[in-house]
């Protein structure tokens, strides 16, 4: 076996493994397994299932930039508790997932996974949106307002000695 066979393989087995680790720790503190701080806005030791289907009104859509979809099951398992209804979007078909297929160019039109969504999904109360690659702590979201939309901070960003590239992707595409 060459060195870079062994490497290979063992690069491999150690994802899985920090996979698996961070699916058990997600799962375990949003069901309440394993303590948060008390300081939080959610505190979810009442019960174990306690966010059981908490977001059932709202459709999880989960948008894969490139066709890579071996985390649909991990992704699965961490989020059908509080998200009964997920949907996966992605570039390309699978035999192996249900991805709903979209021309959505590197992750740049992923927004209309959601167009998708409510014609697939239509009475929801909501549609959320995130990618394969984001991390949702979705016990924070529990006492968001949900007759609102969700945005981030709001504040100026300014860039110090910043100027426009000349050669941008976007100036030199047919996607103007």
């Amino acid at each position: 076996m060459s060195t870079h066979t062994f490497r290979g393989s063992i690069l491999k087995s150690t994802r899985a493994l920090v996979v698996i680790f961070i699916v058990l720790l997600v799962y375990g503190i949003g069901h309440g397994l394993i303590s948060i701080l008390r300081g939080c806005s959610v505190c979810n030791d009442a019960k174990p299932v306690c966010l059981r289907n908490e977001f059932s009104d709202i459709v999880l859509v989960i948008a894969y930039n490139y066709p890579f979809y071996s985390s649909v099951p991990s992704l699965t398992a961490l989020y059908k508790n509080a998200f009964p209804t997920i949907m996966f979007c992605g570039p390309q078909k699978t035999r192996n997932h249900s991805v709903e297929t979209l021309h959505i160019h590197k992750g740049y039109y992923s927004y209309t996974c959601v167009s998708r969504a409510m014609e697939k999904h239509p009475g929801y109360a909501g549609y959320l949106l995130i990618n394969d690659d984001v991390m949702l702590n979705y016990w924070n979201l529990v006492g968001m307002d949900r007759e609102k939309i969700w945005e981030g901070p709001k504040g100026t960003i300014s860039f110090l000695n910043y100027s426009l590239p000349s050669n941008w992707y976007w100036w030199n595409s047919t996607w103007e």
